[in-house]
């Protein structure tokens, strides 16, 4: 007995023969024509859920038939009937006898090409190929290759654990390889006998009262047995003049919006200075005084008319602790605390201290905690906030988004942001251009946050995953991040605007789709060239050898053209060498393993001249000046890769050690032990205090040698903060008289008096400062690059 379905899916009468099925006539047949219909369409149940008068759920396949093994029946097909035909088994010699008539039927059709090629041809079809490799069509698969742990490219790349003597770690993950290597400069430094990070000045806490440094040493925690409204007085007493306070404020923006927007202008100029000078009867926070103070004291770094890394930031910065530290962060939050955390984030980025850029990226962390122990991830409208207020809680949750990413991505750390959890909807193009009316220009905008939802967010999850993506997963995100982000062919050379913040916005967007695929790719780039870099055609990640080649090029080519047109401000821009530093590495790498390679533009050229971009760059910038160790190093290589070349000798097959620049650069996992407890410490820029009480004044009197010697150097004869050499002893300790706040010669002070008696003390204090200590005199050949 036969078994086949008919052309209506039901079984023909050719299966069981003439007794089983009575004549068929129009009738019949039209009725089995409905019902195979009406199955197709679920609208009653399927023919072998008739059959076995069981409950169908009437979706094509039926999950009754999925389970039973059967599905290619359904909707209009049964199991023949007998013994054990409601098990699956009961099928098996129906389908062995359709694929024989199958392979019959290909059989057939394979005749028929052959015969129609023969008359045209004496090459055989393609679609008949495949018969000569075997008698079943089967195309023996290669062997597969043994897997070694240098090999493989799926072997996992988790970063780098550094651990001291006495136990204190620091991990960074896989894209965070280029802060590994930084973290080596020292040894490199010693190696090549070259000192080139400077120590900087640190600021005397002696003219400061008691109360405020207690309060700042305690930072983040409420310090015990102070009264903080007192407090609060004695740091508004440390103010800086309200013209004074406007014009860092305004430095503030115009330098820096470009990179983020976290306070608008009109919050801090129209709102914050009049309420905290006094001048409009508004109730403020210690906290809101601590934002006034940290932009303050940004605004003195990025102020060109003042030499980098100003002792005046660091007095702002410690009133701005004193203040945060009155106000427990821990209890008592608010949108202000997140800000103040965010910006005190970034000032220890911009101080020119390595020590402090662990705090700079536990500070970022314990912002996004606040933000979500207040509700600032869920969308400002279920909370009731709308129009210009709902806009500016929107615009800035998605900035500390982006910081928060482009840190992860960075130190190589997981996002302290979960973007699972976030309901936070994107400001529109129409609320961008009601409310940001006299602004100052944005970097990024309503476009840098549609690409942090696109492209960042996927780049993020992708790059730090535990187990590394497919391949083919990195190529769909590499295309996506193309169609996203746009290039746009914009020469920053010749920007027509030359308002900084414009110039600097142009900037950033110039070259901000290479920076996403430089890290795409920079993982897979480091598993080429270690692995495959005399042959890329051999390794299955060759095309990110080129992606990031060609993306570091371009973030070099942006990078050097905007620093020689503002060296002063890039100089002072911490993340940006960190960025440049990354695409040098690439560019170096290239030129010491892939010379042979002659991609364009020529390795060697490039990586020289970024080196000699990083030197300049280095007598302002301590991140510049702590990659020179590790450039050099790269240079020296490269140069001699090159003259190999150029004598047309093979080149030199590098053996990638674990400590290779390129292992560590591509997040290869390692565990970095220290034998030395005290090199160690100090060599990881760690922050930690190794004093004892015996050598504190031997460290305090080192401390002044620094700034004496730094003061001494020709290059820093125009500083214009004060001379320590006659000790910061009895400053603000009382306050002065009135007339104090004169300068010599002059009939007035040339900042008014405020009218309340807390702003005639704040005056007053001020004045006495920044006048007998010569702070206020201005520059006589140190100009701005504006």
């Amino acid at each position: 007995m036969s078994f086949r379905r008919s052309s209506l899916g039901e079984t023909s009468r050719a299966d069981f023969g003439d007794d089983h099925y009575p004549t068929a006539t129009a009738a019949n047949i039209c009725v089995l024509n409905n019902k195979a219909t009406r199955r197709i369409r679920g609208e009653i149940a399927c023919a072998e859920c008739r059959r076995l008068k069981i409950r169908c759920d009437r979706i094509v396949p039926c999950s009754t038939c999925i389970k039973r093994g059967c599905a290619a029946l359904c909707p209009n097909g049964t199991i023949p009937p007998g013994d054990g035909s409601r098990f699956v088994l009961a099928a098996t010699d129906h389908l062995r006898k359709k694929t024989v008539a199958l392979e019959a039927r290909i059989r057939s059709l394979e005749d028929a090409i052959a015969i129609v090629q023969a008359n045209t041809s004496e090459d055989p079809h393609p679609l008949l190929n495949y018969l000569d490799q075997g008698d079943e069509g089967e195309v023996e698969e290669p062997a597969p290759k043994p897997v070694t742990e240098q090999s493989d490219p799926s072997a996992p790349s988790l970063g780098s654990l550094h651990v001291d003597g006495k136990g204190a770690a620091r991990f960074f993950g896989p894209s965070g390889g280029s802060e590994s290597l930084l973290l080596s400069a020292h040894e490199l430094e010693e190696r090549l006998m070259s000192k080139t990070i400077r120590s900087l000045p640190e600021l005397d806490d002696a003219h400061l009262p008691q109360e405020i440094i207690i309060c700042y040493r305690s930072f983040p925690f409420e310090p015990p047995g102070i009264i903080p409204s007192n407090v609060q007085t004695i740091i508004e007493a440390f103010l800086p003049p309200v013209e004074h306070a406007t014009y860092l404020c305004e430095t503030f923006m115009e330098h820096l919006t470009w990179m983020f927007q976290i306070v608008t202008r009109r919050q801090v100029i129209k709102e914050l200075i009049p309420a905290i000078y006094k001048q409009t009867r508004v109730s403020y926070g210690p906290h809101d005084l601590a934002l006034l103070l940290i932009v303050l004291g940004i605004g003195t770094l990025v102020d060109l008319n003042l030499p980098p890394y100003s002792l005046e930031a660091q007095h702002y910065y410690r009133l701005s602790q004193s203040a945060v530290a009155l106000q427990p962060v821990l209890r008592e939050q608010s949108v202000v605390t997140i800000k103040v955390l965010h910006l005190m984030s970034i000032y220890n980025g911009m101080s020119g201290k390595e020590s402090n850029l662990e705090l700079s990226y536990a500070l970022l962390d314990l912002a996004s905690q606040v933000a979500v122990r207040i509700g600032f991830h869920i969308d400002p409208s279920l909370w009731g906030f709308s129009d210009k207020e709902a806009y500016d809680r929107r615009v800035y949750f998605w900035n500390l988004m982006a910081g928060v990413l482009w840190q992860s991505l960075v130190t190589g750390r997981p996002p302290s942001l979960l973007t699972t959890y976030i309901d936070c909807r994107l400001p529109t193009t129409a609320e961008e251009d009601l409310f940001q009316q006299d602004e100052v220009p944005l970097g990024f905008g309503r476009w840098g946050f549609q690409v942090s939802v696109d492209c960042l967010i996927p780049l993020v999850k992708t790059t730090l995953a535990v187990k590394s993506p497919p391949y083919q997963a990195i190529l769909k995100l590499d295309q996506e991040i193309r169609a996203t982000v746009k290039v746009h062919e914009i020469d920053i050379s010749s920007t027509s605007d030359d308002r900084t913040a414009t110039s600097m916005a142009v900037y950033v967007r110039s070259h901000y789709q290479a920076l996403l695929l430089m890290f795409l790719h920079r993982g897979f780039f480091a598993q080429a060239m270690s692995d495959s870099a005399l042959d890329l055609s051999q390794s299955p990640h060759g095309e990110s050898v080129f992606t990031a080649y060609s993306s570091a090029c371009v973030i070099l080519a942006d990078t050097k053209s905007q620093y020689y047109k503002r060296p002063n401000l890039i100089s002072r821009i911490w993340r940006v060498w960190s960025l440049a530093f990354s695409a040098a590495v690439i560019v170096g790498t290239v030129a010491i393993r892939g010379i042979h390679l002659n991609l364009e533009p020529p390795a060697f050229e490039e990586f020289e001249s970024a080196c000699m971009m990083f030197q300049g760059a280095a007598d302002t910038s301590n991140r510049a000046a702590r990659a020179m160790p590790i450039l050099q190093l790269m240079l020296e290589k490269a140069f001699h890769a090159k003259e190999r070349y150029r004598q047309r000798q093979p080149p030199v097959v590098h053996e990638t050690r674990p400590d290779d620049e390129l292992s560590i650069f591509g997040g290869r996992t390692r565990l970095v032990a220290s034998q030395s407890t005290t090199s160690t410490l100090s060599n990881s820029g760690l922050d930690v205090n190794l004093f004892t009480s015996s050598s504190a004044d031997e460290a305090l009197d080192s401390q002044v040698q620094d700034h004496t010697r730094y003061r001494s150097d020709p290059r820093n004869e125009n500083v214009t903060f004060a001379d320590l050499s006659g000790g910061w002893d009895g400053l603000f300790h009382g306050a002065p008289q009135p007339n104090s706040r004169h300068l010599p010669g002059n009939s007035s002070s040339p900042y008014p008096i405020l009218e309340s008696g807390d702003g005639t003390m704040l005056d007053d204090r001020w004045s006495s400062f920044m006048h007998n200590y010569n702070i206020l005199r201005e520059p006589t050949q140190h100009h701005s690059a504006i």
